[in-house]
């Protein structure tokens, strides 16, 4: 499992149903947030962290494939966004 950076489909899918269930989501993300902080890295902002539903856009109780790339997407962008408004601030 990657230490950092946002985790493949196959990381999260673990009964390779081609789908992400909500117990497979929050499962895993609890196994990466435990293998972190064993390495002395625990995760800054968890409580930040988009639940299942701000990847579930479709709203039918799984995420796809195309799903979570849509979602990590928009959440690099949003904190690139973030780290660049705050670098503007300290000038």
């Amino acid at each position: 499992m990657p230490v950092r950076g946002p985790m493949s489909f196959e990381m999260y899918d673990v009964d390779k149903d081609g789908f992400i269930s909500e117990k497979e989501f929050y499962d895993v993300r609890a196994k990466r947030m435990e293998q972190k902080a064993n390495m002395g890295m625990p995760m800054r902002n968890a409580g930040n962290a988009p639940d299942f539903n701000a990847f579930d856009k479709d709203k039918d109780g799984k995420i796809s494939e195309l799903e979570l790339l849509k979602g990590q997407n928009e959440r690099m962008q949003e904190n690139r966004a973030n780290k660049g408004f705050k670098g503007n601030m300290q000038q």
